[in-house]
């Protein structure tokens, strides 16, 4: 065997190729003996077709012969005197006897009916009677018009059967028209045999019924290999419609066996050529699929990205220099993609790391390269996710869709714009576009450059808003202090109490700057982190009732009330924060509540911590308002913003430093409702209302307090 493999394997491509050519010629062969066999088929078939078509013929005469038949006898029974007797006077009883005796006979069902188409006597079924015929049978209805008909059809019990009818006249022959006869044949068994005529070569096969398939006649050979034809022809209805189909089969015994024993002959030869043909082929596969099949296998590794394993052929054919070849190529490959993969991979992550959204687009549009953040940023991938963007600059009704178009139809164009959009939230995007191009200078598409600028801008906007605050709060205090120094200084003498006026007036001003200031600092402390809290046991409501006392003499037309659930825990706070805390959200109470009212402050324990609540029946906030009511610099637009003052920190610093405390804070507020602000603080322990902190007094007692100024 090694050496019929050495021998094969030096065989050249050419020789190899002969050897196929001779497998051709086999084959061919075995064509021919197919074709023979088809012709011999296609003789047996025509010569069944004819014979079929014959018998057909036959077959029709019979039933047509048949069906006149019944016409004929159905004109005569409608001549009988006691037929016309019984359906003029209304007596079926003599027909009863007659019909029954003629279907016993004859085999023919005989049916008779009035002129309004009831059955007035069926000799098949003497004792039914009565029903109407007309409607269901075409030929019935023609009878009783006074036109003798014939066909076949169904409708009553009968069923499908070829039926003659003729009309009953008074007089006759002549007169009006008393009713009708009706004979039938049923297309069963006995009907069949009678229709179905023999043949010089055999019998038929079989006449049966089918349902209806084509109105013409028509025959078709057997695709089954047997030499036989089968051949239709429809049955019509007295009115002319198509009611059924005979199908007549016509084997061919003769013409079988002769064919059968030639196929025999062509088969016996047909096996020794494929014998020797799969011989040929073997030796000729063994040659070729051994080094083939290796070359295969070696292209799936390749094509699933596996190239370290060399290609063993070692044959000195073509197919050996084509797998050598291959595999020289397989190891270019191999080094190509390596290096590919690792462009590839750091294009990959310097694209997925960057913090903007990176498109590429080709000259049509169509995306080449999208990293993850453009459709972070934008809610879906290319272009068309940011078709709805609304350009700032320039023409403001402009859409990034109409922008990108201009800029992908020249080529040479690089731009930076802005565009915003504001559903489902607003959002402030800074676009960059430029082309890329090739090596050689030829346009591959453009590079589209995405950027969120929503924080930036919205800072951008506050900044400016705080300076331009800031230096009015500022400006204020110092205008009266200025003032009033200059006055007391240049203007005098003034008497005691005026001076007195002027300098109160100076250290409130001064009170207001130092606020400010200090401020400002609590924001810088908690921007920097660096804000420290000095804790200790705190009662809170004692804080809470200093706060209020505080405003006491301030607030003609508001009514400021504390109440303090019994039995409070101590809180683990920095006091001095607290009372920031609480004078912040008790003075935003009170600024915005214009036209005084209520301002409650509850203290209650909940869920292991101490709750507070500072509500009033002011303005009140929306519920977006509300979300951002304890951001930086953040200010509610309404009608008291421009007579309010404040740079927008008190709430900003009031959450710094409630979160620093390990604390939660929240608003609740309806427009035209007012709001409560509400707070969490740590407790340090369960300590008994009698028994102080240090540096906290006692209380009087441990019932519940209200405390209203």
């Amino acid at each position: 065997m090694r050496g019929v493999d050495k021998l094969v394997s030096r065989i050249s491509l050419r020789t190899k190729i002969l050897i196929a050519v001779l497998a051709a010629v086999i084959a061919t062969d075995a064509l021919g003996t197919w074709a023979v066999n088809d012709r011999l088929l296609t003789g047996a078939r025509q010569e069944a077709d004819r014979q079929a078509q014959a018998q057909m013929a036959q077959t029709r005469a019979l039933y047509a012969e048949r069906a006149a038949t019944l016409a004929a006898e159905g004109e005569a029974v409608a001549l009988y005197p006691a037929v016309i007797t019984a359906l003029v006077d209304g007596n079926p009883k003599p027909l009863l006897q007659w019909s029954g005796q003629v279907a016993a006979l004859q085999g023919t069902r005989v049916t008779v009916v009035d002129a309004l188409g009831r059955v007035v006597a069926r000799g098949h079924a003497p004792d039914q009677a009565g029903d109407e015929l007309a409607p269901k049978l075409s030929g019935m209805r023609l009878a009783l018009a006074g036109q003798s008909a014939s066909g076949t059809e169904a409708g009553d019990e009968i069923g499908l059967a070829v039926r003659g009818y003729a009309p009953v006249r008074k007089n006759g022959i002549e007169g009006p028209v008393v009713g009708a006869v009706m004979l039938a044949a049923p297309l069963a068994a006995p009907l069949l045999n009678r229709l179905s005529p023999g043949t010089d070569t055999g019998v038929v096969d079989g006449l049966h019924v089918e349902a209806v398939t084509s109105v013409g006649q028509a025959c078709n050979s057997s695709n089954t290999g047997v030499a036989s034809t089968t051949c239709h022809f429809p049955l019509f209805a007295p009115d002319g419609q198509p009611s059924a189909t005979l199908a007549l089969t016509v084997p061919l015994a003769e013409i079988e066996r002769a064919r059968a024993s030639a196929q025999q002959a062509l088969w016996v030869v047909g096996g020794l050529v494929l014998v020797v043909g799969a011989l040929a082929a073997w030796l000729l596969a063994r040659s070729l699929t051994g080094p083939l099949a290796l070359l295969t296998a070696a292209a799936g590794r390749i094509a699933g990205g596996s190239y370290d394993r060399p290609l063993d052929v070692r044959s000195g054919d073509e197919i050996g220099l084509l797998a050598r070849a291959f595999d020289t190529m397989r190891q270019r490959v191999a080094a190509a993609t390596t290096r590919l993969r690792d462009e590839r991979d750091v294009l990959d992550a310097v694209l997925e790391s960057a913090g903007d959204g990176v498109l590429m687009a080709d000259r049509s549009g169509k995306p080449v390269v999208e990293n993850r953040r453009w459709a972070e940023l934008l809610g879906g991938q290319g272009l068309a996710a940011a078709a709805e963007l609304r350009r700032l600059e320039g023409s403001h009704q402009q859409k990034f869709a109409q922008a990108a178009l201009a800029w992908l139809g020249d080529p040479e164009q690089m731009v930076a714009a802005e565009f915003e959009r504001t559903e489902p939230t607003y959002q402030r995007l800074r676009c960059y576009t430029a082309p890329v191009r090739h090596v050689d200078r030829t346009t591959l598409g453009r590079l589209f450059v995405m950027r969120d600028i929503t924080r930036e801008s919205e800072a951008e906007r506050m900044r400016s808003a705080f300076v331009a605050t800031v230096s009015h709060e500022l400006r204020s205090p110092l205008t009266a202090i200025a003032g009033y120094t200059d006055t007391l200084l240049n203007a005098g003498p003034w008497d005691a109490d005026t001076e007195r006026e002027f300098l109160e007036i100076v250290a409130r001003s001064a009170g207001k700057l130092a606020g400010l200031v200090d401020n400002l600092l609590d924001a810088a402390k908690v921007e920097a982190g660096v804000l420290r809290l000095e804790r200790e046991p705190v009662r809170v409501e004692r804080i809470a009732e200093q706060v209020i006392g505080q405003r006491r003499a301030l607030l003609p037309d508001h009514t400021l009330g504390a109440h303090i659930e019994p039995g409070l825990p101590l809180a683990s706070a920095d006091p001095m924060r607290v009372e920031q805390i609480l004078a912040n959200l008790v003075d935003n109470a009170i600024k915005y509540s214009p036209n005084g009212g209520p301002i409650a402050v509850r203290i209650s324990r909940a869920n292991g911590h101490l709750t507070v609540g500072v509500s009033d029946r002011g303005l009140g906030v929306t519920a977006e308002q509300a979300e951002r009511l304890f951001e930086r610099f953040y200010r509610v637009d309404n009608s008291l913003h421009r007579t309010t003052r404040g740079v927008g920190l008190g709430l900003f610093i009031c959450r710094s430093l409630v979160e620093a405390h390990g604390g939660r804070i929240w608003v609740e507020s309806q427009p035209g409702q007012g709001s409560t602000f509400w707070f969490t603080l740590p407790v340090l322990a369960d300590v008994p209302e009698g028994v102080p902190p240090a540096g906290v007094e006692a209380a009087a007692s441990s019932a519940p307090r209200e405390v209203l100024v």
